[in-house]
């Protein structure tokens, strides 16, 4: 199975990259194949996909004259990423992966993505690190990520991944 792994990055910055690391580590060890999506970092893991990764964001901005002048275009990315989007159609195509599994996408790629893998009918699982993210998105209050979507777009992933040998 092709199993397109989504992280704003591709190092163990914290407790969610720890997991993705792991997770990717025990899915490979099952001969699935992991295709990571992230963003651009010079801290990243070698991968084979990176120039498919969107461009590296800096949120912390030490001058005024930044804020003013990059405010805005990181406003615009957070709220939704064209760029991330036609970024995650390309490697899409290349790869077509079997399934989608977001941890965090929030800011440096956005939910904006969530389109591109509905346009490719691409199941959705999320960490539950991403159930925020999906809430602030859903016009009422969710109690699942499956509230958002159709019925048989998520699969969970823990089924999905230990049941294909």
């Amino acid at each position: 199975m092709k199993i397109l792994m989504v992280d704003k990055f591709y190092f163990v910055k914290g407790g969610v990259e720890r997991y993705l690391f792991e997770l990717k580590k025990i899915l490979e060890e099952k001969d699935h194949t992991v295709i990571p999506f992230s963003m651009k970092h010079p801290r990243n893991e070698p991968s084979e996909y990176e120039d498919y990764f969107v461009e590296n964001i800096e949120f912390n901005l030490e001058s005024p004259w930044k804020k003013i002048i990059n405010g805005p275009r990181i406003v615009a990315r957070v709220l939704y990423s064209f760029h991330a989007r036609r970024r995650l159609e390309k490697l899409i195509q290349l790869t077509k992966p079997d399934i989608a599994h977001l941890h965090m996408i929030d800011h440096q790629i956005s939910p904006s993505i969530i389109h591109t893998l509905k346009k490719h009918k691409i199941p959705l699982t999320a960490a539950n690190c991403f159930v925020p993210v999906i809430s602030a998105i859903s016009p009422t209050r969710m109690k699942s990520v499956s509230d958002v979507f159709p019925a048989g777009f998520i699969m969970p992933f823990y089924s999905a991944a230990t049941s294909i040998r």
